[in-house]
């Protein structure tokens, strides 16, 4: 399995508890190390998950649909999706079998829609 680790900016409504683009990527390497978890990209989108134009954003989807990934790397769930458009797209990539994972450090959900809680 590819994945490609995505970190996104926390807004000031989201809290502090995400962490900064860098410590997000620095966590996520280490799992993904600890883990021998095969990462093709690693995007840092500096944009809130509101923000209709989210370039990195799109560029995942993108590498998901033309298959060069088929897991998403994140801190939390919340990275990946914060409008009902977002969620949508994610959860057909699931069903079609193109996203066959999404892994936090605590979770991982399957393309079974099982989520194991670590």
């Amino acid at each position: 399995m590819k994945y490609i680790i995505y970190c996104r900016n926390a807004s000031e409504h989201e809290g502090n508890e995400i962490g900064s683009l860098l410590d997000q990527e620095h966590q996520l390497l280490q799992y993904a190390k600890k883990m021998h978890l095969d990462v093709v990209d690693k995007l840092l989108e500096n944009n809130s998950g509101t923000a209709a134009n989210r370039p990195l954003y799109r560029l995942m989807m993108s590498m998901i649909e033309n298959r060069e990934a088929d897991g998403i790397l994140v801190t939390d769930i919340s990275r990946i999706y914060r409008s009902l458009f977002d969620g949508a797209k994610i959860i057909s990539l699931i069903n079609s079998g193109q996203i066959k994972e999404i892994r936090t450090p605590r979770q991982v959900v399957n393309m079974s829609g099982m989520a194991n809680t670590y």
